[in-house]
């Protein structure tokens, strides 16, 4: 309700605003977690333009993350019927050992979503001074342009 009236107001100054939530993967993955962090996906995507899901997998300690993307990705779709108004947000840094993901895997996981139907995805942090992930290997597998698999 609060969302919907910001949103609403908003777009007096700004007609073309849109409005994007995150949320945990725990609550999709889970919905008696919906609880504990007062989250839903199907409430936020009735209120939001989008939704970014912590598509994160080291994050969640989880022992095969490609396996553990692709669960999220299913449980999404079982859930809405759609991704379309999902972003899946990728971890570009593994925080429990201080560690840069490779360029390669994130590359490799967004590739994945792209079979799968969802086109959009995003990445954080962006190191741009490190130049991680690395641009020449990311643009790639990052933009539609390249790897279109549907267009419009």
């Amino acid at each position: 309700d609060f969302t919907d009236k910001m949103t609403k107001r908003l777009q007096y100054f700004r007609p073309g605003i849109k409005s994007a939530r995150n949320l945990y993967a725990a609550v999709v993955l889970n919905t008696d977690s919906e609880k504990w962090f007062a989250q839903s996906l199907d409430k936020a995507v009735e209120h939001y333009d989008h939704v970014a899901i912590m598509a994160m997998p080291y994050m969640e300690n989880a022992p095969d993350p490609e396996q553990w993307l692709a669960d999220l990705h299913t449980a999404v779709e079982d859930r809405l019927g759609t991704t379309d108004k999902v972003i899946f947000e990728f971890q570009a840094r593994d925080w429990r050992g201080q560690m840069n993901i490779p360029t390669e895997t994130l590359v490799s996981q967004f590739r994945d979503l792209y079979i799968k139907g969802s086109l959009n995805v995003a990445y954080y942090p962006d190191d741009f001074l490190s130049d991680h992930p690395e641009l020449k290997t990311l643009i790639p597998g990052f933009s539609l342009e390249v790897y279109p698999f549907r267009r419009q």
